[in-house]
């Protein structure tokens, strides 16, 4: 026998976790047992913008600078879910011919397909760091 837990969020859920990194494609969240959260650009509030020198998003509110540093808490909903196949897949020619000549330097994308990602959206009121909206 075994036992496993399955973490699928709904649409339209609303989560906390932490913000783990920002870059500009948007602000990366964790969950602490989940890390492939992504709030896109698009979904940050109006007027946020990246801050090359610091590479950290801002919140423009009210001529203040409202920063996402790393390890603030984020309050954010669900917007959507990606799943992508990470299956392996069958041998190509291609592949058998590196393999064959030891050429293991030419074996193609080494980046990590991230199988399960969600894009949450933090541009609605009560939404984004915590800190925003303490009293």
């Amino acid at each position: 026998h075994f036992r496993f837990v399955v973490f699928r969020p709904f649409i339209g859920e609303v989560i906390v976790g932490k913000i783990r990194s920002c870059s500009r494609d948007g602000v990366l969240v964790s969950l602490g047992f989940f890390d492939d959260i992504l709030i896109p650009p698009h979904y940050l509030q109006d007027n946020s913008i990246f801050d090359e020198k610091e590479q950290l998003w801002y919140w423009e509110y009210e001529s203040n600078k409202l920063f996402m540093d790393i390890g603030e808490k984020v309050r954010f909903k669900v917007k959507e879910e990606v799943f992508v196949d990470t299956s392996p897949v069958g041998p190509t020619a291609a592949a058998s011919s590196v393999v064959a000549s030891g050429d293991s330097n030419s074996l193609g994308d080494n980046k990590r397909k991230i199988p399960f990602l969600i894009k949450g959206t933090i541009n609605e009121s009560g939404l984004g760091l915590i800190s925003w909206w303490k009293e």
